[in-house]
């Protein structure tokens, strides 16, 4: 038998497999900010009007803000409420970097420049560049290195040890059945012996 900790690690890594493959955003009321998944193939790419399952409030999934029925993207900028301008001017004082992907605020306080939002991508937090895109970071063109050497190896060693952790999970959970598998299959054969 699995145990409990290692399958609950074993789903956490499969459902974000499966989120990764999808369209994604993050509902913009201040009290919900669940992740929002678009699954349906047929409006990829397309989708702007999305409900979250959350708080079933209405919201844009291209510009990430409260639906805004009636206008366009681009105009929805004037539909704001006063926090949330006062948060884009404290982001701006700041010099708060957004996610390319989601547009969540990160801060950065020290180390690296390479930053993880919580969608999973990875950007640099100098020039926003998606890390895993093929243009990338435009600071490696400039000549800057973006990221520490100690920080390259501690990412490496965790990647190293999760991917260890599921395949630990795996194969004991093999390890298990094949186990049972082998106990029946005894168990059968004593029965016919004893007959």
């Amino acid at each position: 038998m699995i145990p409990s900790n290692i399958f609950s690690k074993w789903c956490d890594v499969l459902f974000e497999d499966y989120v990764l493959g999808f369209e994604r955003s993050y509902c913009p009321s201040r009290n919900c900010m669940a992740l929002v998944v678009n699954e349906c193939e047929i409006n990829y790419g397309t989708l702007r009007k999305a409900r979250c399952p959350n708080c079933k409030e209405w919201f844009c999934f291209q510009c990430k803000v409260v639906w805004h029925a009636g206008y366009r993207c681009e105009e929805s900028g004037n539909l704001r409420d006063w926090n949330d301008i006062a948060f884009s001017k404290l982001v701006e004082s700041m010099h708060w970097a957004r996610c390319p992907a989601c547009g969540s605020c990160v801060e950065r306080k020290e180390g690296c420049r390479v930053m993880y939002c919580r969608c999973k991508t990875s950007f640099c937090y100098e020039c926003g560049g998606n890390l895993k895109s093929p243009s990338g970071c435009l600071c490696k063109e400039k000549g800057d290195v973006y990221c520490h050497h100690y920080c390259a190896i501690i990412c490496g060693l965790i990647l190293i040890f999760t991917v260890l952790g599921v395949l630990g999970g795996v194969i004991y959970g093999i390890y298990c059945v094949i186990k049972r598998i082998n106990d029946m299959a005894y168990k059968v054969k004593d029965t016919k012996n004893n007959r």
